[in-house]
């Protein structure tokens, strides 16, 4: 094997315990990073990470986790980065190891999207209810999929409106990740980035970072999925993502149109067609809460008409657009923060 040089890059809000369980776990590995940084973005710093030399703690000043990996990125000069959220739990001691296999074994690859596994079926989106125009297990959900601008891709494939198809089974090319852990060659990441996504997570409407990064590392080069399960997902429905129902569906909802202009500038394609698109699925996806409003007559499925409501005006009001300033201002910010 060649001399890799891997970073690790936790980021962190408020989950001293968790973040610190990841990180011995990491330091019992086999094969051991070049570094580990933990962008912590916490009010309140913890004295025990930060006196343990092995690893480099930075203060985030947003508590923004796009932010938070940009920062990370910043930091650090080793050829690859591994991103794991801080409740990521390494299968065994050779985790590290099989990653940094795969930056070996693919010197041509932009980046990794790493299979993980949730340790629950019980998660943060557990109690998020779904839409009934359609049972899931219909007949008609392909159909559906057409209909409702939200149509089964092909493997690896990514869409408008952060449609994704599956990620292929045996392995193989991919143009979308999951956040939880990915690995990232250095050179690609934040290549024609537009850096207006800190923008919408500094509002709390952001979702989906993962797939422009994803995508991002897709048009820099090949990423790679690889379906060995390296990590479980343990959230253990601590996550704060979709608590407030009706503003989560909002941020749904709002992320969505950001997420189609994303995927039209980066295809030199037309942002009306992507605009169009999000007023057909948005509708849809609207018309599919108000079936479940009226059938189940819940609190919750109020909170998600509601919010899908409220993000579909403002998404519709907004400007997305590649604004230099807007990227000019987050890279001021990232610098008074190394």
């Amino acid at each position: 094997m060649t001399d890799i040089r891997l970073a690790v890059v936790i980021c962190t809000y408020q989950r001293p315990d968790r973040v610190s369980a990841l990180v011995h776990s990491i330091l019992t590995q086999t094969r051991l990073p070049e570094e580990i940084l933990v962008v912590d973005s916490s009010p309140i710093r913890w004295k025990p990470l930060r006196n343990d030399n092995r690893i480099r703690c930075i203060t985030s000043s947003h508590a923004n986790q796009p932010y938070q990996r940009y920062i990370g990125y910043l930091q650090t000069n080793c050829e690859w980065i591994l991103y794991l959220d801080d409740d990521m739990e390494p299968v065994d001691a050779c985790s590290i190891e099989h990653v940094l296999n795969y930056c070996d074994s693919h010197p041509e690859a932009s980046g990794f999207a790493i299979h993980f596994e949730n340790r629950s079926s019980q998660n943060a989106l557990s109690h998020v209810p779904i839409s009934t125009l359609f049972p899931k297990d219909s007949k008609l959900r392909k159909l559906k999929g057409w209909i409702t601008g939200y149509p089964s891709l092909k493997p690896g494939e990514w869409g408008f409106c952060g449609n994704r198809g599956p990620q292929p089974k045996a392995g193989g090319v991919t143009h979308w990740l999951s956040g939880g852990a990915f690995c990232a060659c250095r050179e690609a990441m934040y290549q024609n980035f537009n850096f207006r996504l800190f923008d919408l997570f500094e509002d709390k409407l952001g979702m989906g970072e993962d797939a422009i990064l994803g995508y991002g590392l897709a048009k820099q080069g090949k990423l790679i999925y690889q379906p060995d399960i390296l990590f479980y997902h343990n959230d253990a429905q601590q996550s704060h993502y979709s608590v407030q129902l009706k503003q989560y569906a909002c941020r749904v909802m709002y992320s969505r149109l950001y997420l189609s202009y994303e995927k039209a500038r980066l295809d030199h394609s037309s942002p009306g067609m992507a605009r169009l698109h999000f007023i057909w699925y948005g509708f849809w996806r609207i018309g599919g809460y108000l079936v479940s409003r009226c059938v189940k007559r819940t609190e919750a499925s109020r909170q998600m008409l509601s919010g899908s409501l409220q993000g579909y005006k403002r998404a519709l009001r907004s400007n997305f657009e590649y604004s230099q300033a807007r990227n000019a201002f987050w890279q001021v910010e990232a610098k008074k923060d190394q």
